[in-house]
Order: C-alpha cells, then structure tokens, then sequence
C-alpha cells in the first residue's frame, strides 16, 4: 500500500470506473477530472450529449472538514458540467448521504442547481429499501444514488437493488435506461467475438473418449437450471421467434457500465 502521496480516506479500496463496449467508443470521449473521486465521460446519446459521472462522496466522520470536502466535490462536478460540451448530466456512485444525512442539504443544492432528479428516492418507495448494511446488520442506510437530468430521467426503464449481489457492504442500485444508444450503435453479428471450437472427429473417438465425455457433459448439465414451467412441458410445444429488445443502457452505482442488453 503505498502511503506516500499521503495519508489515505476511506476503504482502501475504493475508487471510481466506468465500463462500456468498444462498439461504444466512437460515442464516447473520456472526460478529464480533477478529482480522484470522480470518472467522467461525454456519452453521444439519441437525445444529446450527455456527461456520464461515476463518483464516491467523501464519508461524514462528524468534522468540519467532511463537509467542506463534500461540497467542494459537489461544486467540481458543477463546474465539469458547465464547461462541458454536455446538455444534460447523469451522476451514479456512493453518494455517503441519505435523508438523515449531515450532507443532504448539501446534496439537495446540487441536485437544484443543476436541474436534476434524485431517480432511485423517485422510483424505489419501498420502506425497506436499503442499499448499504452495516457489519453487524443491525443499520441500514440508502447512500448510494443516480442523479440526472429530467430528460435523461424521462428515458428510465427500471430502478432496481441488487440484494442478492456481495459487493462490500454495498448493495448496487441498478438504473437501465431505453432509447438512449442510437440504433444504429446496436452490436452487429461483426462485433460479437465468439470462441473458436474445435471439430471433433466421432468415428475417431474411442469407447473411453466417449465416456469420458458423456461423463462431464452430465456433470455440467447437473448444474443447469430450468424454470419450473419448462420443467413440467408436454411435448406439444410452441417454439415463437423472439423479437429483438430496443437497445439500453445498464448504469450500476458499484461499478458504472455502459453497454446493450437484447
């Protein structure tokens, strides 16, 4: 661990990222910080340019200095804002502030001044929603957000939390918006990089080969799991066509990524 820039704040790993497809690339330029706290792009989107930020909020440790930081992280994301190409903005991350929180009003004030909305506080109503878990389980806290503009909120398909996910004492809030990729960024057959397989000669194979096979081909189909419907099928079944999804963007607060799901 190297302490030599200094002593360091919060978990020693923490950090910022923002995963997308390289079939995104011509759509995206990488936006320069001037904070390790935040991961910035320009993402070219169907409906403008939009400054995609991926961020971790200092920690409230009850000091005057917490919340000086906080501010001042609040006002970098402003201005990277205001002197970017963008027309809208998009913020996701552990945002280390929930309603009760010492830094709401400071959050509130960003939100207000830069016209965004608070997506997750506006979709996930449920009282027992949580996002982050203390050690001993016995606090709970909704820390982590994504922010945006109310067109960029307009676009939302789906807030959800990942409860079954294991990622620190986080939760990850999973935002999926449509019809922000243009179409004609959608993956083509070219782009899909495929394994190369062998072919295997069968009147070559002996009966030891053959065994062997059928041996692991049964011990990976143990560990295939049908749902409960196809289980209990007759053998009068339908097979329909499925029609191809319309592209959509994945924003995840532990670990920001860009791409399509079909």
């Amino acid at each position: 661990m190297d302490t030599s820039i200094g002593m360091l704040v919060g978990r020693p790993f923490g950090g910022t990222a923002i995963l997308y497809r390289k079939s995104l690339a011509s759509i995206i330029k990488i936006v320069k910080t001037s904070s390790w706290r935040i991961t910035g792009l320009l993402l070219h989107s169907q409906v403008g340019p939009v400054l995609c930020c991926n961020i971790y909020m200092p920690t409230d440790y009850g000091t005057i200095d917490c919340l000086d930081e906080y501010t001042d992280i609040c006002s970098k994301i402003s201005a990277l804002y205001a002197d970017s190409d963008a027309v809208f903005l998009l913020v996701a991350g552990d945002f280390n502030c929930d309603l009760n929180s010492r830094f709401y009003q400071v959050f509130s004030q960003f939100c207000h001044d830069n016209q965004l909305i608070c997506s997750d506080y506006a979709r996930l109503t449920d009282a027992v929603t949580y996002c982050t878990c203390s050690d001993d389980g016995l606090r709970q806290s909704w820390i982590d957000h994504v922010v945006c503009s109310t067109p960029i909120d307009s676009l939302i398909h789906s807030v959800t939390v990942a409860d079954d996910a294991i990622s620190s004492d986080h939760k990850p809030v999973s935002v999926v918006f449509s019809n922000m990729i243009p179409r004609n960024k959608s993956c083509s057959q070219s782009t899909i990089h495929k394994p190369v397989a062998g072919v295997v000669n069968w009147a070559k194979a002996d009966n030891i080969h053959i065994s062997m096979y059928q041996q692991r081909l049964d011990e990976y189909l143990k560990h295939v799991h049908l749902p409960e419907y196809l289980v209990h099928l007759d053998s009068h079944v339908t097979i329909v066509t499925p029609v191809p999804a319309k592209p959509v963007l994945v924003f995840n607060t532990a670990l920001t990524y860009l791409g399509h799901c079909f």
